[in-house]
């Protein structure tokens, strides 16, 4: 992990300490934990947080998530709630490797302001929606200086 990494995640720690404070919880399930995500062991979280993902078949809803992306693999982890996460860390409803990360511009609904569209390795789209204009920034600094700073994608950018 290159230091402007780390210095990236020190902020964001420090922005968002009750957030990371409280959830640094990698306890006696963390081998099963580490397995299961691929990240090193004892790696802290990057950006933790909820969120809404959109759903990625018909009818598309929102759906609420609980999050945590990971430096070393530029993975993001979510469950169904931070109590998931907390009770079975080795059972995440999805993990995905990023590439790269966009701000949506949509004409509506109004919530559309706080999406990310996040490119996936595969080549595919996820759109993940956060609670508040702060949380959307937080998120897309973090993102957008992990995956500048390993090389996977040039295409992070403020649309």
């Amino acid at each position: 992990m290159s230091s402007s990494v780390g210095k990236v995640s020190s902020v964001i720690r420090a922005s968002s300490t009750s957030k990371l404070t409280s959830f640094t919880r990698r306890g006696n399930n963390a081998a099963a934990a580490d397995l299961m995500s691929g990240v090193v062991a004892g790696e802290t979280p990057l950006v933790v947080g909820e969120l809404q993902k959109r759903s990625s078949s018909f009818p598309y809803k929102w759906i609420d998530r609980y999050a945590e992306v990971y430096a070393s693999t530029c993975t993001l982890v979510y469950w169904g709630s931070k109590g998931d996460c907390i009770s079975q860390p080795a059972t995440p409803r999805g993990k995905r490797q990023l590439r790269a990360v966009n701000r949506y511009l949509a004409p509506s609904p109004p919530g559309d302001a706080l999406v990310l569209e996040v490119t996936l390795t595969s080549g595919k789209e996820m759109l993940i929606r956060l609670p508040a204009e702060a949380d959307r920034d937080r998120w897309f600094e973090a993102l957008t200086t992990l995956l500048h700073n390993t090389g996977i994608a040039g295409e992070a950018s403020a649309l």
